[in-house]
This record gives C-alpha cells, structure tokens and sequence, in this order.
C-alpha cells in the first residue's frame, strides 16, 4: 500500500476516486497514537467531512481492480474501513500474540498468562470476563436478585446481539 496524498484544490468538488480510496484505506489503517478520526482524514485528504460522511452513508462504490476476465472489481467505501481497520487490530493481536511468546521464552509465565486472560475476557465477556461482576448486597443494601438482575443487564449491553 503505497503512501500518497491526494489533495483539493480549494472551491472544486471533489469525487471519490480510487486514488482517494487508497488514501483513505491508508489513513483509516493507522493505529495507536496516529489514529486519525473522519474529520481529521478529510481535512488530510482536502474534502470536506460531509462529503466524507455521504460517501460512508450511502457505502460510494469505488473501483478497486480489475477481475481475470476484464471487468471492473468495485469495493464500497465502508467496506475499505471495515478491511482497514480490521488489519490494523490483527496487527495488534499480532504483536499481543508475540509478547505472548516471548513472555513464555523467558519464563514470564505470569505475564503470558495475563495476556491470555485480557484476550479471553475481550473476545468471550460471558464466559471469562470477571471484570464486570456484581456479588450481591455488600455496602449498597441491594439484594441479591436486584445486584443479578443489572449483572444481567449489564451482560446484554456488554455482548452484541448476533
């Protein structure tokens, strides 16, 4: 993935081109202390935030190849984010993964360990996460069943509907 920026010309309309598309998957893959939100892309690429915000509305369809057969192989605008921004937490998970390793290399077993809970707790909150757990009435004068009634809900907000 080449680094180029394309920018406007001030006063001139501006389309989504595969150009564009290139830039903005390039920008939305940044990670950590470069993220950049939509606004800050548009400003970066020259179009306006609106203009941006219509693209990812409507899913714009851009062209992103060419098929074996000739044709024009077309992505939507969200789906490049989607693509974008799921490369960068792989790459996350990546370098989790690693450290992962070499804490066990090192015989960092507690570090290793701590690393796969994090993972677990993140990836199935229902069956590993403890973090968001409610044991009953302690100092808040709650009953039991009212301190697992909002663990529950708690429970639903915290896991996405399928």
């Amino acid at each position: 993935m080449g680094w180029y920026i394309v920018t406007a010309m001030a006063g001139r309309s501006k389309k989504l081109t595969p150009a564009i598309a290139k830039d903005l998957e390039a920008l939305w893959a940044l990670g950590g202390e470069n993220t950049l939100t939509d606004a800050e892309i548009a400003a970066r690429l020259g179009i306006g935030a609106d203009r941006l915000r219509g693209w990812v509305f409507r899913n714009s369809k851009v062209i992103t190849g060419y098929n074996e057969d000739g044709t024009e192989k077309k992505s939507g605008i969200r789906d490049i984010r989607t693509r974008a921004r799921g490369q960068t937490k792989s790459s996350y998970l990546q370098r989790l993964y690693n450290i992962t390793l070499e804490a066990e290399k090192e015989k960092e077993y507690r570090v290793a360990s701590a690393n796969i809970m994090w993972l677990w707790e993140k990836m199935f909150p229902l069956e590993f996460g403890n973090r968001v757990k409610i044991e009953g009435a302690g100092d808040t004068g709650m009953s039991d069943e009212e301190a697992k009634k909002i663990q529950d809900e708690l429970r639903e907000r915290i896991v996405a509907p399928v």
